[in-house]
C-alpha cells in the first residue's frame, strides 16, 4: 500500500510536470509549485527516525498483578540532530490507549498510560509503537519499543481473603486462648466480631466511641500463618490468598512461615 501510494504521487507529479513545461501558462505552474510544496512538507514529515526515540519511567513503586495503575512515561530523542513531526502517536502493548503528540520536535515529552500487570515478579517487559506519518495521511511509517520496568510485582489481592480473616478472628475471640485473668492489659478501640462483654461502655461514653478492655492472660498465645508451596495449577491463588491474609492481618502477634521446595520463587 505505501509502495502503491508513492507510485501514484510521483506519477502524478511527472504529469503535472509535463503540463507545465507542455503548456508554460498560470495554472500549470501553479500545480508544480503546489505539488512541490507538497512533496517538500512530505519528505520533511518522513526524515525523521523514529529508532531515535527513547521511552523511560522513573517510577518504581510496587505493584499487584491485575491491578490497573496509571504509569508515567518519559519520551526523549536520543543525539543532537533536531526530529520534526506534524505528529507522533505513542500506542501502548494491548492498543487500548493512545497518546498523541502534535508538532514533535525532539523535546522531552511526558505522558501517562494505563497498566494493568499480568504476571509476578520483579520486573516485566512493556511494548510500545510509535507511529507517524505525513500531515495529508498518505504516508506512515511505526517503531516498536521496549520499556524495562524493573519493578517488584506483588501476588493479586485476594477477594476472598479478608472475610476468612474475619472468620477467623471471630473464632479466635469466641475462645479465651491461655488462662484469663481480671488485670486489664490495656484498652483499644472495638472491632468486629469482638465480644461485647468486654466493652467498657463508661469510657465509651466519655471518648464518643466504642472502647473494648483487654484483659491480662497468664500465657500469650502466638498466632502463625504458614504457607507450604509446591507445584500446582492452584499455586498462585493460593499464594495470592495466602499474601492478601496475611497482609491484612490486624493482631500484631502473628508469625509468618513459607514451606516448600521453591520458597524463594
Amino acid at each position: 500500500m505505501w509502495a502503491l501510494r508513492s507510485l501514484i504521487f510521483i506519477l502524478l507529479y511527472v504529469l503535472i510536470f509535463i503540463y507545465a513545461m507542455a503548456f508554460t501558462n498560470e495554472v500549470g505552474w501553479s500545480l508544480f509549485v503546489l505539488m512541490t510544496l507538497v512533496l517538500v512538507i512530505e519528505i520533511a514529515s518522513l526524515l525523521g527516525s523514529l529508532k531515535r526515540l527513547r521511552i523511560s519511567s522513573t517510577d518504581n513503586f510496587p505493584v499487584h498483578v491485575g491491578e490497573k495503575i496509571s504509569l508515567p512515561l518519559k519520551i526523549q530523542k536520543s543525539g543532537k540532530r533536531p526530529l520534526l513531526f506534524t505528529y507522533l502517536l505513542l500506542i501502548n502493548e494491548i492498543k487500548t490507549q493512545t497518546v498523541t503528540f502534535l508538532f514533535y520536535h525532539g523535546q522531552t515529552d511526558s505522558a501517562v498510560i494505563t497498566w494493568q500487570p499480568q504476571n509476578r515478579g520483579t520486573s516485566q517487559q512493556l511494548s510500545f509503537t510509535f507511529k507517524t506519518g505525513d500531515p495529508f495521511g498518505w504516508f506512515e511509517k511505526s517503531q516498536k519499543v521496549q520499556l524495562s520496568s524493573h519493578r517488584l510485582i506483588l501476588p493479586a489481592n485476594h477477594l476472598s481473603a479478608p472475610s476468612f480473616r474475619k472468620y477467623l478472628q471471630n473464632e479466635q475471640n469466641k475462645r479465651f486462648f491461655g488462662t484469663p485473668s481480671f488485670d486489664i492489659k490495656s484498652y483499644r478501640p472495638y472491632r468486629p466480631g469482638d465480644p461485647l462483654k468486654q466493652m467498657d461502655w463508661k469510657l465509651s461514653s466519655r471518648q464518643q466511641m466504642l472502647i473494648l478492655r483487654e484483659y491480662q492472660q497468664y500465657q500469650e498465645v502466638e498466632t502463625y500463618l504458614i504457607f507450604y508451596g509446591s507445584k500446582s495449577i492452584y499455586f498462585e491463588e493460593m499464594l495470592s490468598f495466602f499474601y492478601t491474609l496475611q497482609k491484612d492481618w490486624i493482631q500484631a502477634n502473628v508469625k509468618v512461615f513459607l514451606f516448600g521446595k521453591n520458597v524463594i520463587s
